[in-house]
């Protein structure tokens, strides 16, 4: 995980800079996951993805969900804000604005999708 800005897993969790990283790690995960049913379907027309597959970090990804209660800085417009409100957010300002240009974050509003929260249920059909 980035730890950048910590020297002691109390601190990451306090000022959430294991966040970006581990949304990036479920959305490798997400590919993981459909790659998996896919081969499944591949081995012949009885094959039927299993419950392992089909249920794929959907208990990590609800953990995370819920550790990050309010914290979603993918929701913050960062093109129209001028300066970041802490030294947390200068630090990962332009790595936040990059992973929403990653996640597709102008067409979460065309798909219903109103939060990284959403986002990732959606990744992961929770």
């Amino acid at each position: 995980m980035n730890c950048r800005a910590s020297s002691s897993k109390k601190d990451n969790m306090r000022n959430k800079s294991w966040w970006l990283s581990v949304s990036y790690s479920f959305c490798i995960q997400s590919i993981v996951k459909h790659a998996l049913i896919k081969l499944i379907g591949d081995a012949g027309p009885t094959a039927q993805p299993t419950l392992g597959a089909t249920l794929h970090l959907h208990l990590a990804v609800r953990l995370f969900i819920a550790i990050s209660g309010n914290h979603d800085p993918l929701m913050r417009n960062y093109s129209i804000e001028s300066e970041p409100q802490s030294e947390e957010e200068a630090i990962h300002f332009k790595d936040y604005e990059l992973a929403q240009y990653a996640s597709y974050k102008e067409q979460w509003l065309y798909f219903g999708i109103k939060s990284t929260t959403e986002f990732l249920e959606r990744l992961f059909d929770i």
